[in-house]
């Protein structure tokens, strides 16, 4: 069968990949809790990257990855770029935080050996669908930012130098005062030697009560867990 394309067409975008650290290893001790953990995964990302008043394209889940998922954030005009920038960012520190609650309240076994990874970049790509398959994007953007995730250590976020302030504003926004943000310039697959930046997660009660604080639903990871 020939692939049809049924739209094809470019976009500009924030684009985030995540994966889960540790997992082939947790999972080989741990092969009855790897439904669970993936279910955990794909979730807390509905949750935090899927927009709920613009679910035909702006901000969305564009496919979970195994131990990871690929999320965009659409911007139509070069003034949104630092709005849709801190607003990823501020879906990272999101996730991050529902990820390590869930897990500390979970029964997972072996749960302390995961960490999460990201990588994000932003900028033009092209954004089709495919005759019976679902939408997709491509591009040199998506592609770097997949290996900036690979890139990740446990609890990193790695990102373009140019995003840089757009993690400290959202940083900033959760009382989380100039977080220490690392330059590396070194060879990436396919790009040649680049520069990039690393930032430290970390999980905090404090910064969790603060997304809770922003309207969040207290109840999000207890009604989560219950479902797994």
């Amino acid at each position: 069968m020939i692939v049809q394309f049924e739209n094809f067409e470019e976009i500009d975008a924030v684009y985030v990949f995540l994966d889960v650290r540790g997992f082939t290893q947790w999972s080989r001790s741990n092969p009855g809790d790897i439904r669970r953990l993936a279910s955990l995964i794909y979730n807390i990302a509905d949750e935090v990257f899927e927009s709920k008043a613009d679910s035909k394209y702006k901000r969305r889940v564009v496919k979970n990855l195994g131990d990871g998922c690929f999320c965009v954030n659409e911007y139509r005009k070069d003034r949104l770029v630092r709005q849709s920038a801190v607003a990823s960012f501020m879906g990272i520190f999101r996730y991050y935080q529902y990820f390590h609650a869930a897990l500390r309240e979970s029964n997972i076994h072996g749960k302390t050996a995961l960490d999460l990874g990201f990588g994000t970049t932003y900028g033009a790509s092209h954004r089709f669908y495919t005759r019976g398959q679902s939408l997709d994007y491509i591009g040199e953007k998506v592609n770097l930012a997949s290996r900036l995730c690979g890139k990740a250590e446990k609890g990193q976020v790695v990102l373009e130098i140019e995003m840089k302030e757009h993690f400290l504003r959202a940083a900033e926004s959760l009382g989380i005062h100039r977080p220490v943000v690392q330059t590396h310039a070194e060879e990436i697959k396919g790009y040649g030697r680049a520069e990039y930046a690393s930032a430290q997660l970390s999980f905090s009660q404090r910064i969790l009560s603060r997304f809770y604080g922003m309207g969040y639903d207290r109840a999000y990871i207890s009604g989560l867990l219950h479902e797994l």
